[in-house]
């Protein structure tokens, strides 16, 4: 499991003022991309789901101007949205 817990005030004070996409250089990480996954839908409990949406897929396809995914074809994971 990944432990970032000391860095979570920072993380949520950034959060706060500008917003977040998510981005990942998974090649210089030591976890697999679905434990860094994991542990934004899981872990990081001052975040809403709706606030998780929007930083795991909204905001991008927002900015390229893609169409949101239909509910019937969204992958769901623990009942929710694997975006």
């Amino acid at each position: 499991m990944l432990s970032s817990a000391p860095c979570y005030s920072s993380f949520k004070r950034i959060f706060d003022a500008y917003g977040m996409i998510w981005g990942a250089d998974v090649t210089r990480l030591t976890y697999s991309y679905t434990d860094c996954l994991d542990h934004v839908r899981r872990s990081l409990d001052f975040l809403s789901l709706d606030d998780k949406e929007w930083i795991l897929g909204k905001t991008l396809a927002e900015a390229l101007n893609w169409p949101e995914a239909r509910p019937e074809t969204s992958v769901q994971c623990d009942g929710q949205p694997m975006i």
